[in-house]
């Protein structure tokens, strides 16, 4: 049946490009209009079906050509335009060096409709990157959807061709892929979220949506019966109003969203265009003439919107969000309503480029195109540290023919940090001059505190929150290590003072409060120890006051409470107290230098954008702190020689002496052997197979006493992920195990321990992040075993002491490579678990799990094991408890 023209769809249409738009305006009630995408996928899978069914029914067959050429004439010329313009705005200076060099690969990629493959090859964020983005960004879609329109009706005239039910062969078709493309967003959106958002096999399910519902409704589009109408339009009701909640919740990492929230959105869509194509109240809501008219002109409006919102920024037009929104709004319609009138709708209704003349016209367009491209990037400025993705680096140092004079050799100076620090050092040159063999290793978007989730104004948590910032510490000693510098000069600040959550359950905090300060505190002086390793003096520069604005939203700096002066009072306060005692830290008062400047802090020769300094002001900046470091040089072997003394931590006279033995207590005639498993959830774990191995048989009782979240290791703060945290009190096991013992009465205890002895800790009476490996904590954990094998043997129980196989923390959530994943923390676990046995042979075994599972098929890291890098699977349990079982008993025997 053919439906026409429905102004109800172009409403539809309209309301799904206003989402992007203002996702895009960064409206804090829009964070998930990025989904106005989805909803476009969803539409076009269903009036593309359409289409193509119709002209089968009507026509006996499908033209592919026409098909194909009736896209082309509709999408490809308003496209080339749009990149026109694009580049037109590059001509007059309007991109940044970052922006240019993403043009250089951007409209390559969208000439070839392939941009969603190029950012998925080049790992391209959607919503982190730190630079500017490109102009061409939000060409995926379009890139996805041609890919879509190639494919598509190949496979629908395939799928017609097959059987003699050939629209049931053809919903088939389209219901597995739904379902394979659900399975392909699941497992790439668990941890690579980019890649589930950008890719067609991702993303297909959506379009796939649409076109089921087009099959639907091939011969019977409207509904004749009034109270049906009346039921499909409150569901569209409904759906609309879950695409309100989804537009105001969802962001793009999200995890849930993946497959979920995706088919979610593209169910509710499916629903809102069935009822647009009815008669009736919601179809009339939706052909309201201003929104059907934003939905004929939504093409032009997605094509120009971007790069516009690029252009015109709060810096430039100096006005805030709403006014702002409007001067975009008016220059992207005006954009639109140019390409709808003059380009669009004549090529499209073949009053222009008829006959043949497009093949002719479009490869010259396109040559056009990338001699444009070459022509406004021949003269790129170099990249610039400050801005060179998540991490950059850059090393300088003198160069030149050998005078007849060896002069001095150079200073050699790391300089890490945030964009403060990455704008330090425009010029390599610079560098050269003073004297200085330096290099940048630098982090925009991250602090020098690492931990807890921070909390920006108008800014999403996962781009407030890099990934690449978890890593910071071992990026900063490792460049540490490989240029053994004099001096390491520290710039950062305004990403720690952020509001700060350290844990899901505890409040957000600020700078001033007790549990902040004594965080940023501690981050400082262990970053000061990492950083002093080899020698280097760390130069910590207290900071200006910052007054940064956020790209996109018109919010007055002195609105944003991350521009709060006694923020950064607090910071370098803090610096301040920890210089006066820490060895190796000199704190050097660039805050007081910027201040006194005849222009003051916020001189805009300085710091253009009150946070980084300006080009043509860094080589300043840096001459005068390279006046306040001149001299220092590195010790050599400084904290090797401190690290050799270490002594083996069972000679710590305060390890607790061996009690007297108790008597053994061993299974009487005809009573079965208790066991009980005590430690953390793998333990919990443990018990679990164990109870499964030992159901129905009398002669072994197994009882089940893990607890969830606690180390062995009694006490003190933790880092685990991205949590910061104190262990709670339940944690203190000599506070349960005497109970545990005295009503299980068993002949043995099994404890098992892992993770939460490996993760980064402080330990009760320190103010410094260790981990096992480092002296101080081994003596800890080796003195909190012994205690523990005293007290779980003192009723005559054996102690069982189990190996802890490696861990990938974090793994279900896209992390990789966190500290406590580390193989030598938990070797050194293993070990000192080894090293208890050793000091209490009479009352403690060995049993080595890890070592087995290491040895079956698929090793212990194998994920048909562990569901989360860290924690086994039931079903693999069942098999560890037939293994470990038997050991056990042989224990007690």
């Amino acid at each position: 049946a053919e439906f026409g023209h429905a102004p109800g769809l172009d409403g539809l249409r309209g309301v799904a490009v206003l989402i992007v738009l203002l996702y895009h305006a960064h409206f804090g009630f829009a964070v998930g209009g990025f989904l106005g995408v989805s909803m476009f996928f969803t539409l076009s899978g269903y009036l593309i079906t359409s289409l193509l069914l119709r002209e089968r029914h009507r026509d006996g067959g499908i033209s592919l050509k026409g098909f194909w050429s009736r896209r082309f004439r509709r999408l490809l010329p308003a496209s080339l335009a749009a990149q026109g313009f694009v580049l037109a705005l590059a001509a007059a200076g309007v991109w940044d060096g970052d922006q240019l060099r993403a043009l250089r690969t951007d409209v390559p990629a969208a000439l070839a409709q392939v941009v969603n493959i190029s950012f998925i090859v080049r790992g391209t964020s959607y919503a982190g990157a730190t630079t500017a983005p490109s102009p061409l960004n939000h060409y995926w879609s379009l890139s996805l959807e041609e890919q879509f329109y190639v494919l598509f009706p190949l496979v629908v005239a395939g799928a017609l061709l097959l059987g003699r039910s050939r629209r049931r062969v053809l919903v088939g078709v389209l219901v597995t892929g739904i379902a394979l493309s659900a399975v392909a967003t699941w497992r790439f959106g668990d941890g690579n979220v980019d890649r589930a958002y950008f890719g067609l096999d991702t993303r297909l399910a959506e379009l796939l949506i649409g076109a089921l519902l087009a099959c639907g409704t091939l011969y019977r589009v409207r509904l004749t019966n009034f109270w049906q109408r009346q039921l499909v339009a409150v569901a569209a009701a409904v759906a609309v109003g879950v695409l309100g909640w989804l537009t105001a919740t969802a962001t793009v990492s999200t995890t849930w969203l993946y497959p979920g929230g995706l088919l979610l959105t593209a169910c509710c869509t499916a629903i809102a265009i069935f009822a647009a194509v009815q008669t009736g109240w919601f179809a009339r809501a939706l052909a309201v003439a201003p929104l059907a008219w934003v939905g004929r002109i939504s093409y032009g409006l997605y094509l120009y919107h971007w790069p516009v919102f690029l252009w015109l920024t709060p810096r430039r037009t100096g006005l805030e969000q709403w006014p702002l929104f409007g001067m975009r709004m008016a220059a992207t319609v005006a954009l639109a309503l140019v390409s709808y009138h003059l380009l669009e709708q004549p090529i499209r209704n073949r009053r222009i480029l008829t006959g043949r003349l497009p093949l002719a016209v479009t490869p010259v367009a396109m040559v056009a195109v990338v001699a444009a491209l070459l022509i406004v990037t021949a003269d790129m400025p170099a990249r610039d540290v400050s801005l060179d993705g998540m991490s950059s680096a850059s090393s300088m140092g003198p160069s030149g023919a050998a005078a007849a004079v060896a002069p001095p050799p150079p200073q050699r100076v790391l300089i890490v940090g945030d964009e403060s620090a990455a704008s330090l050092l425009p010029d390599p040159q610079v560098a050269v001059g003073l004297g200085l063999e330096a290099q940048v290793v630098a982090h925009p978007g991250c602090g020098a505190s690492v931990g807890g989730t921070r909390w920006v104004s108008w800014t999403p948590p996962e781009i407030a929150n890099p990934d690449a910032c978890a890593s910071l510490p071992q990026q900063w000693s490792a460049a540490v290590a490989q240029s053994l510098p004099d001096v390491v000069v520290v710039s950062a600040g305004a990403w720690d003072v952020t509001n700060r959550q350290f844990w899901s359950e505890d409040p957000v905090r600020s700078p001033g409060e007790p549990t902040f300060d004594d965080f940023l505190t501690t981050e400082i002086a262990t970053r000061t120890e990492e950083l002093s390793e080899h020698g280097a003096t760390v130069v910590w520069l207290t900071q200006p006051h910052v007054r940064r604005t956020l790209p996109g939203v018109a919010v007055p700096p002195e609105a944003l409470a991350e521009n709060e002066p006694g923020r950064i009072d607090r910071y370098n306060q803090i610096l301040r107290d920890l210089g006066a005692s820490t060895p190796f830290m000199k704190v050097v008062d660039l805050a007081a230098w910027a201040t006194a400047r005849p222009a003051g802090e916020f001189d805009p020769v300085l710091r253009p954008d009150g946070v980084t300094f300006a080009p043509a002001a860094a080589s300043d900046v840096l001459s005068w702190i390279a006046d306040q470091v001149s001299g220092i040089e590195r010790v050599v072997d400084s904290k090797p020689a401190e690290a050799a003394a270490m002594t083996d931590p069972r000679s710590d006279a305060s390890m607790p002496a061996a009690p007297q033995l108790p008597p053994r207590l061993v299974p009487g005639p005809g009573e079965p052997s208790r066991v009980m498993v005590v430690g953390d959830s793998v333990a919990f774990g443990f018990a679990y197979g164990l109870s499964e191995w030992a159901a129905g048989d009398p002669s072994v009782v197994i009882d089940n006493k893990g607890q969830f979240n606690c180390p062995l290791a009694r006490g003190g703060s933790y880092r685990f992920q991205q949590e910061v945290a104190e262990f709670p009190d339940r944690c203190d096991w000599a506070a349960e195990w005497g109970g545990w013992l005295a009503d299980s009465r068993p002949h043995e205890v099994v404890l098992s321990t892992g993770v939460w002895d490996v993760v980064d800790r402080i330990l009760p009476g320190d103010r410094k992040w260790r981990h096992l490996g480092d002296a101080t904590s081994d003596t800890y954990f080796l003195r909190e075993v012994l205690t523990a094998i005293d007290l779980l043997s003192s009723q005559g129980a054996r102690v069982v002491l189990l190996t802890h196989h490696h861990i990938e923390s974090g793994a279900n959530k896209g992390f990789a490579g966190l500290p406590e994943s580390d193989r030598a923390r938990m070797d050194r676990l293993n070990e000192l678990l080894r090293t208890a046995h050793e000091m209490r042979p009479e009352v403690t075994s060995i049993v080595d799990p890890a070592g087995w599972v290491a040895s079956q098929p698929g090793g212990e890291l194998d994920p048909n094991k562990l569901k989360d890098g860290l924690h086994y699977y039931d079903a693999y349990l069942l098999e560890l408890g037939r293994w470990l079982g038997p050991e056990l008993l042989a224990q007690i025997k």
